[in-house]
């Protein structure tokens, strides 16, 4: 598999993992919010690359 697919697919299993963090302990809500974003726009980043290429 390409290193770009790779990262594509942890971006969206990270952010997968930090909305079951807000879910499963509210507490951290405010650092899974600044992580959902973080990799949310990794992920896009990545699909506009991955886009440009093909």
């Amino acid at each position: 598999m390409q290193a770009s697919r790779t990262f594509f697919l942890c971006c969206l299993a990270a952010c997968a993992a930090a909305a079951a963090l807000m879910l499963l302990m509210p507490h951290y809500a405010g650092m899974a919010h600044t992580l959902i974003g973080f990799y949310t726009l990794a992920a896009m980043v990545t699909a506009a690359r991955m886009a440009l290429r093909a």
